[in-house]
């Protein structure tokens, strides 16, 4: 896919986490932004907060926690980059996160020093982070089919809830989707990600691993022993 095919993240001061203080030094084909970064936490909270944003997915790539001209240093790369993915003429299932993405965020924390800071006005400011994203995606952004992809991570809690009220995973899941449809600030392409809306597949591994914890093992010595140990309680 060539550069003018391809679909440009839009990265605005919204996109960016409020929690730092970021400045956007250019905006182009390539995206640089300063922000007052000071360590490896500091990184990976910064690009999980873009990518709840900008609804992406960055995985970590590597990483450098230290250097001569710099404090450390990270990449990330798309969800849907080739990284630690099978070809897709290989993919046997249909469906692949693999789209051969370049999109990337690499992110280095620069050395506040008398010779950095004659040289760097930014540092001055202690905006030592520096932020380059690669924003051209070689795949659809905010469509049901790349929203499916993102970690519904942040609402487990609430169907965990919903197990502990008894209802099991179809249940559960055709209740929250209910319970979203009915909130007016939800659009219909919302109940296609995953972060609010999990899919299927999701709530049934979730279930299995609350019953896992809260009932025991199907069968074998483990159900006994969760048995007992519930006669035990009661």
């Amino acid at each position: 896919m060539d550069l003018d095919e391809q679909i440009r993240l839009n990265i605005t001061e919204e996109s960016l986490s409020p929690k730092f203080e970021n400045i956007i030094v250019k905006n182009g084909d390539q995206i640089i932004i300063r922000s007052n970064l000071k360590s490896m936490e500091d990184i990976n909270e910064w690009v999980k907060e873009l990518g709840i944003r900008t609804d992406t997915k960055w995985n970590s790539r590597k990483s450098r926690p230290e250097g001569e001209r710099f404090i450390c240093w990270k990449k990330f790369v798309c969800q849907h980059s080739y990284f630690n993915k099978i070809p897709v003429t290989k993919n046997m299932k249909g469906i692949s996160k693999n789209a051969e993405c370049q999109a990337s965020v690499t992110v280095r924390i620069k050395l506040d020093t008398k010779q950095t800071r004659r040289s760097d006005d930014f540092i001055r400011r202690g905006l030592v982070g520096v932020i380059t994203i690669i924003p051209f995606h070689k795949h659809s952004l905010m469509t049901a089919e790349t929203l499916r992809f993102l970690p519904a991570k942040d609402c487990r809690e609430k169907f965990e809830e919903y197990f502990n009220d008894g209802m099991g995973p179809a249940e559960s899941a055709k209740y929250h989707s209910e319970i979203l449809e009915m909130n007016p600030a939800i659009q219909p392409k919302d109940l296609a990600n995953s972060r609010i809306n999990p899919t299927k597949r999701t709530v049934t591994y979730w279930h299995e691993q609350w019953r896992l914890l809260h009932l025991g093992p199907r069968n074998g010595q483990g159900m006994l022993e969760k048995l007992k140990e519930k006669i035990t309680i009661y």
